[in-house]
């Protein structure tokens, strides 16, 4: 809907903006994006454009996720290899995090 694509160009607006205040010689620390939703609002789309910036801005970029499934999909690390966080898998196989 009309809606709905407003509000990814003002997620992906964010980001960018983020992405360029990082890269101003002004800015030492910049808050991070974080991208949450139901399935198919867009958030994958809206990462990949802002990677697509930040790459052809010359930054070397890193993808997370919380789910490791998500993660391999964009490329990207499960968020407890990013930070070592150790995992535990529990008898009926589902991580813990300890």
């Amino acid at each position: 809907t009309a809606v709905s694509i407003q509000e990814q160009e003002r997620a992906l607006i964010a980001v960018t903006n983020s992405i360029y205040a990082w890269m101003s010689s002004t800015e030492c620390f910049t808050r991070s994006q974080i991208l949450v939703g139901p399935p198919g609002v867009g958030k994958t789309h809206i990462m990949q454009n802002a990677l697509a910036v930040a790459v052809c801005r010359g930054l070397n970029v890193m993808v997370t996720a919380v789910g490791s499934g998500r993660a391999r999909d964009v490329g990207g690390l499960h968020l407890h290899k990013l930070f070592p966080i150790p995992v535990l898998r529990t008898a009926n196989q589902t991580a813990e995090v300890m």
